[in-house]
């Protein structure tokens, strides 16, 4: 009690009264035991506080954050240890003075601990301005990875977003190094991604990521050598301290690399690979996260002299699909199965118009589609890459989509593959969705595709009715292709007439199947494709409809069946924006769903 009470007559003399802010220290002090290391602890406090002695402070903070972590975890000493040191740590840590960084960095590091513990929540993680005082202190570059790993871990286990808007300060601390960058891409991924329904405050945080140039500047980071990023990696994760041999040598290097750019040169194998990878994914998740966000005109703003196309062509160059471990999954935990993911997920978010047409971004799809087609490459890695090229083939003109499927020889593959009876269907079905993309409204892909199949057509519409969910996107297109706008297809008149023919005798069944199939499955994200078929169809036979009814006996059951697909689809298409962005996606008239929607079912 003597100390304490010295402290209090020493405020007194000094006019200070008894000061609320340093009440809590004093109270600490009260409640510790003389012969213990806290009591050493908070008075060494005291005494940096009050009479601006660090000595003490300086010579215990290592040993008493040691004998917190390592000592027994029971709740009782854990609450006891908080109690007693949470309000002094804080005072230390957020006076702004550009000292002690070394007893500072031990204090983040004995927080980081009270929070993984989970027993501390209300105090540190639910408290917003706790949390803006510790980002407050990425302004000192000696505390940045050690506030780094504390934000994160804080961030983590909150549900709600913090607004980095005002912090300004945050974008010249992140633009003084890329180093610091690198490591503050684990606190960026919980501000601009999350799965609370602060959507207001995600957006608001990559405006301001995106108005700051954060985005050139990390995609910049990919031009870093694996040795490079194998050192942020290892500074993250605690490995080395920013004083270690290792960060000299990436300070030495990293402007050198940084000006290579947009070359990539990464070497994902060994050790150093391995950790490279860890970051890489981390740097396409941030990307992906606010690329997404942003809308065609805005990515084309955004991006216009950051040769995104070069880049992404060199880093699938470097991920090289030949050499990854096989038994691929997106829930694989394997390092170099989730850089994969992260590639897809980036390039899937990539306005098209960023990567087609120009020479680096086909040479990606150029590399994707020898990929596919590649015996060597392990099976496993062949449906999310053709999904990917799907996803960028839909906002291709019909132009680029006969470069991908043609002149690339995609669907030749792709005919070949379903002609393999080894694919699944579940599998099939992707292949299916990329070949309705490809053809729709292009005679040179539809008549690349008719020249491909090895069968009869009619074998394959047959697989089609069978199959009819799996091949839904695949036969509406060639319904609309070849009966809807009648393209043309060079002077190959013969082969469309077959084909016309082989279409109408296979819609009707096609059509029964469909229609069963949503009444006993009902619509979701899997059978939304199937419904719109469907409809199409009525549409196009709405002045002939005994030709597609032939399938049913009973007719009655027939209007039943199709007036509840009707019913579905105008609930999910409801008002005029909703049908608008459907015929926009699939190059239709509003004219054709309407005309489908007001076909009368014949009666007996």
């Amino acid at each position: 009690m003597l100390f304490s009470a010295n402290v209090l007559t020493y405020l007194n003399e000094r006019s200070y009264g008894i000061n609320n802010n340093y009440l809590p220290i004093v109270s600490a002090v009260c409640k510790s035991d003389s012969s213990d290391i806290s009591h050493e602890f908070v008075s060494a406090i005291i005494n940096y506080c009050v009479f601006e002695d660090s000595s003490e402070l300086t010579n215990i903070t290592q040993q008493f954050c040691e004998y917190c972590i390592i000592g027994n975890k029971t709740l009782d000493r854990l609450f006891s240890l908080f109690g007693l040191v949470f309000q002094p740590i804080k005072m230390v840590l957020f006076n702004d003075k550009n000292e002690l960084f070394d007893v500072k960095r031990n204090f983040l590091i004995l927080l980081n601990f009270f929070v993984k513990t989970g027993h501390f929540n209300d105090q540190m993680v639910e408290d917003e301005r706790f949390i803006y005082n510790i980002f407050e202190l990425l302004k000192f570059d000696e505390l940045f990875v050690n506030t780094s790993v504390l934000l994160e871990t804080l961030l983590d286990k909150r549900s709600d977003v913090i607004d980095i808007t005002i912090l300004p300060f945050l974008f010249d601390s992140l633009n003084k190094s890329y180093l610091h960058l690198g490591v503050f891409l684990s606190v960026m991924n919980y501000l601009i991604h999350t799965s609370s329904e602060d959507e207001c405050v995600i957006e608001k945080n990559i405006h301001c990521f995106v108005e700051h140039g954060v985005i050139q500047k990390v995609i910049s980071l990919l031009s870093l050598s694996t040795l490079d990023l194998a050192i942020i990696y290892l500074l993250q994760n605690g490995c080395i301290d920013e004083d270690d041999q290792l960060i000299s040598s990436f300070n030495e290097h990293c402007q050198l690399e940084i000006e290579t750019y947009p070359d990539i040169d990464i070497i994902f194998k060994d050790i150093q690979g391995t950790y490279a990878a860890d970051i890489v994914s981390n740097i396409l998740f941030v990307l992906s996260s606010i690329i997404d966000k942003l809308d065609d005109e805005s990515q084309l703003i955004t991006m216009k002299n950051i040769r995104i196309d070069d880049v992404v062509y060199g880093l699938y160059e470097s991920i090289d699909v030949e050499t990854l471990p096989p038994n691929y999954s997106g829930s694989s935990e394997n390092v170099f199965h989730s850089l994969f993911s992260q590639f897809l997920r980036f390039v899937s978010v990539l306005s098209s118009k960023l990567l087609v047409g120009k020479k680096s971004g086909s040479e990606m799809i150029n590399s994707m589609i020898s990929d596919i087609g590649n015996d060597e490459i392990d099976h496993s890695f062949l449906i999310p890459l053709i999904t990917s090229i799907e996803i960028i083939a839909r906002g291709c003109n019909v132009k680029q989509r006969e470069v991908i499927g043609t002149e690339r020889g995609l669907i030749g593959i792709l005919v070949s593959m379903i002609m393999d009876r080894s694919i699944e269907i579940k599998a099939s079905h992707i292949i299916y969705d990329l070949l309705g993309v490809l053809i729709r409204r292009s005679s040179t892909n539809t008549l690349t595709l008719i020249s491909n199949i090895q069968f009869p057509l009619e074998t394959l519409f047959d697989k089609c009715s069978n199959y009819c969910v799996e091949t839904s996107v695949f036969f509406r297109n060639l319904i609309l292709n070849i009966i809807v706008d009648k393209i043309e297809l060079g002077t190959e008149q013969k082969i469309k007439d077959i084909t016309e023919a082989s279409i109408r005798n296979a819609i009707p069944t096609f059509f029964k199947k469909t229609i069963e199939f949503i009444n006993r499955e009902g619509i979701t994200s899997y059978t939304t494709c199937c419904m719109n078929t469907s409809i199409i169809i009525l549409g196009i036979y709405s002045t002939n409809m005994q030709e597609i009814y032939q399938q049913w006996k009973n007719i009655k059951e027939l209007e039943k069946e199709v007036e509840k697909v009707k019913v579905l689809f105008m609930k999910k298409y409801y008002n005029a924006t909703r049908l608008k962005k459907l015929c926009d996606a699939t190059a239709t008239s509003k004219q054709l769903w309407e005309s489908g929607l007001n076909t009368p079912v014949i009666e007996d």
